[in-house]
């Protein structure tokens, strides 16, 4: 019996085994190639990316160059995804403006809670666009964006390595027409890389000097009065002082992510092929049977609401008063609607399709409703007890944008052909928007004063140190209120703890770090002096 090489007889085998490695050493000399010339379109414009990334960023998360970095990195993946060939997206104009606008939001707000879930959603609106732009998703299901999402966001991360093999292949390709090239292109490469050398011995030269200088004192102290003598002004303190290191770290690193981002969503193969991953179907009687019990108690659960709660038809357990039952388990009940849109996509995604589970899903989605009203409504009672905190206006917003999920979700029920991730994605960045521009803070303080002026008690504590300054313009209202010696004792010590935080949060505030609301709040403390 002949022996076998690629499951071909010895002699066609031994025929063949050239070609194939011809075959492998040409395919492996593409691929060089393609790795230099990727390193020299993205190389360049990916490194002045992390520089305009650093100096709008760094130390500055909330200042006015963030709608600039808005703009800029628009800019930036415009251009390169001209350069890839991306024509995918049919319209990016609401992505693109949506991000605009949590960019200029993020530098007129001073709290810290809006400004992580502008630079959130900011991260999720880039990664939507990036896919629109590459591939045709207008027909992609909810499980298929997610898996998309999910492969951009850590397959970025698996091509950070790549810079480093493209620059070793650039300079390997380089090397060869090196050796083509005649004496006279060789003595025009010569002059051309002594100035280049010349060009990087400077910033090498900068670096040991800012290494040596922070080394030894007296070292620095001699370069200072040097640079004095020279140019009669003296080393930035963000030299000296350690900093320049974190900023080199900020600018490698970014160049890095956006290089392998870049890199990850020019290979469009990798999103496809998860996205044509199948997922499993079940049988619809396993989800059916599961579902049963559940619809059960959630129809108990909201009918205890609707009589007990809603219309006080039942009688309470002993020790209950009617305003204890009622404002208690908002927060239980929040993450129970949380679930059962989980749950809903989960029965959609992993079962077969079948009338009797389409009908207890949207028996389940009804029950979610009457348990939003319930949670909104003791949520209500609670705040007129205890007045309003951020986290309360919060949850408010919340079971709203869960109402409104949950009609697309029945109508996804029953039509999988709906296009309910855009819907998703729509109605919770128009929402957010919304919740964001009108600064929840400032409403909040309004609200509490309010309360205050009309007899209730206030938390000042909680007015003057959690509350971000986007809530100035309502405490500085305080200065308004006529009232007895021993109230208005209170309250200028109030506007005393509040000056001290408006200055400590302004004090420090440079161009670049120009804060809208910091600014105002400024402008309202000093016209109320």
């Amino acid at each position: 019996m002949d022996n076998q090489l690629y499951g071909l007889p010895t002699q066609q085998a031994c025929e063949s085994a050239p070609k194939i490695q011809e075959m492998q050493e040409i395919k492996e000399q593409n691929e060089h190639k393609e790795c230099a010339l990727r390193f020299r379109m993205l190389s360049v414009g990916c490194f002045f990316y992390a520089l305009f990334y650093t100096f709008c960023l760094y130390h500055n998360k909330s200042g006015i160059t963030y709608p600039f970095f808005i703009g800029g990195t628009l800019y930036f993946f415009c251009f390169y995804l001209k350069k890839f060939g991306a024509t995918a997206a049919r319209d990016r104009r609401f992505l693109m403006g949506s991000m605009i606008l949590l960019g200029i939001i993020n530098c007129t707000t001073d709290s810290w809670v809006l400004i992580s879930l502008n630079r959130l959603f900011i991260t999720v609106l880039i990664g939507v666009w990036l896919l629109e732009s590459f591939h045709e998703s207008f027909a992609w299901r909810l499980g298929a964006w997610g898996k998309a999402l999910m492969h951009l966001v850590f397959g970025s991360f698996t091509q950070i390595y790549k810079p480093v093999m493209d620059a070793y292949w650039s300079n390997k390709q380089r090397e060869k027409k090196r050796e083509r090239s005649t004496e006279q292109e060789v003595r025009k490469e010569r002059i051309l890389y002594g100035i280049l050398g010349i060009g990087i011995s400077i910033p090498v030269l900068f670096f040991i000097l800012l290494l040596l200088g922070s080394a030894d004192a007296l070292f620095n102290e001699m370069l200072c009065k040097a640079w004095d003598s020279l140019f009669s002004w003296s080393l930035p303190e963000f030299l000296t002082n350690g900093e320049w290191f974190q900023i080199l770290w900020m600018i490698g690193w970014s160049f890095l992510l956006v290089y392998g981002l870049l890199t990850y969503i020019g290979k469009r193969e990798y999103i496809e092929a998860a996205v044509r991953t199948k997922t499993i179907e079940c049988d619809a009687f396993i989800a059916i049977a599961f579902l049963s019990l559940i619809t059960v108690v959630y129809c108990l659960f909201c009918g205890i609401q609707i009589f007990g709660l809603f219309l006080g038809w039942m009688t309470l357990p002993e020790g209950y008063t009617y305003a204890g039952y009622a404002r208690q388990g908002f927060f239980q009940l929040l993450f129970i609607c949380l679930f059962n849109i989980c749950l809903v996509l989960c029965c959609l995604g992993f079962f077969r399709k079948n009338k009797w589970l389409q009908a207890m899903l949207t028996l389940i989605s009804g029950c979610t409703y009457i348990m939003v009203a319930s949670s909104a409504y003791r949520m209500i009672l609670y705040i007129s007890s205890y007045q309003l905190t951020f986290l309360r206006v919060f949850v408010l917003w919340a079971l709203l944008m869960i109402a409104l999920i949950l009609g697309g979700v029945i109508l996804y029920i029953w039509n999988q052909e709906f296009g309910l991730f855009r819907y998703l994605l729509i109605t919770v960045t128009i929402g957010y928007l919304t919740f964001a521009g009108i600064h929840p803070d400032y409403w909040i303080a309004r609200y509490n004063i309010t309360q205050e002026m009309q007899g209730e008690s206030m938390d000042s504590r909680y007015l003057v140190y959690d509350l971000s300054l986007d809530a100035a313009p309502a405490v500085y209202e305080l200065t308004k209120v006529n009232d007895s010696p021993e109230n208005r004792r209170r309250i200028d010590y109030i506007l005393a703890e509040y000056d001290w935080k408006v200055d400590c949060e302004t004090e420090n505030m440079s161009i670049r770090s120009w804060n809208a609301s910091r600014v105002y709040a400024e402008i309202v403390k000093n016209r109320s002096r």
